[in-house]
């Protein structure tokens, strides 16, 4: 198993910008390798699901979770969460810890969606907006409105007392001041 240490000496790793790149070898340089091997960020951006991979001793591991091993000592026990949505940013400001459910709950608006609002739903049906909000596997109905605002409005609020800091708000639109 991969430990800080061994990480350590093969890559460095920048806080800031969440960027690692591997070291030089001690002593002489492998045949072959041009010292702009060394210089240049490591791993590439999946591009399925947009993680940063990174191939060590034979093995594949996403940026996020070596940069957490990197900084703390050890494995993250969960997943790790991209706070801002871009799991390209790996910078150490913009992971966190989460369980899978925190995890779901900072997904972005789905392709589907048609009103644009995370949680949001024209009911054909009954001809008004359903809003409702899941976490920890509970979908949780928070009403059917006639207005399209206040719909958004619950879905807010909700997201904020249920998800809290996983609370996916920029999905939201700003409500209207009238």
């Amino acid at each position: 198993m991969l430990t800080q240490t061994k990480l350590r000496e093969l890559l460095e790793y920048d806080p800031e910008t969440g960027i690692f790149t591997r070291r030089p070898p001690s002593g002489k340089r492998k045949q072959g390798m041009r010292y702009s091997y060394y210089s240049q960020p490591a791993g590439n951006i999946h591009k399925t699901h947009g993680y940063v991979i990174i191939h060590i001793l034979g093995e594949r591991f996403r940026a996020s979770r070596l940069a957490w091993l990197y900084m703390t000592g050890q494995w993250p026990q969960h997943e790790v969460d991209h706070i801002n949505g871009n799991r390209a940013d790996d910078s150490w400001a913009n992971l966190r810890e989460a369980d899978s459910s925190q995890q779901k709950m900072n997904t972005s608006i789905r392709s589907d969606n048609t009103s644009g609002v995370k949680g949001v739903y024209w009911n054909k049906r009954i001809g008004k907006w359903h809003a409702r909000i899941k976490a920890y596997g509970v979908c949780t109905h928070l009403g059917y409105f006639e207005n399209f605002d206040d719909a958004m409005s619950a879905r807010k609020s909700a997201a904020l007392k249920i998800h809290g800091e996983f609370a996916k708000l920029d999905s939201l639109p700003p409500e209207n001041p009238n």
